[in-house]
């Protein structure tokens, strides 16, 4: 999936790109499309490293730029 489509679908779930956690949705689809095997964890990990920040902030703003599209997500993804 090419960054373009990410914007694409993550202004179709109405997530607003001044979130910092928008950007990192971006990261974390890209990593995730390319390496399913990593899971959310390494997944996270690899964020982290790219932002130079924690684990636990990248959940933090990934959650907090989905909390009410979470079903969306799921859905599109196939991931609980």
């Amino acid at each position: 999936m090419e960054k373009r489509q990410i914007e694409d679908l993550l202004d179709e779930l109405k997530m607003k790109p001044n979130f910092l956690g928008y950007h990192f949705w971006i990261t974390a689809i890209e990593i995730y499309a390319k390496h399913k095997t990593k899971g959310m964890c390494g997944t996270y990990e690899e964020v982290a490293k790219k932002y130079n920040t924690t684990k636990s902030r990248v959940d933090r703003n990934l959650r907090h730029t989905y909390e009410d599209k979470k079903e969306m997500i799921q859905k599109y993804f196939n991931v609980s």
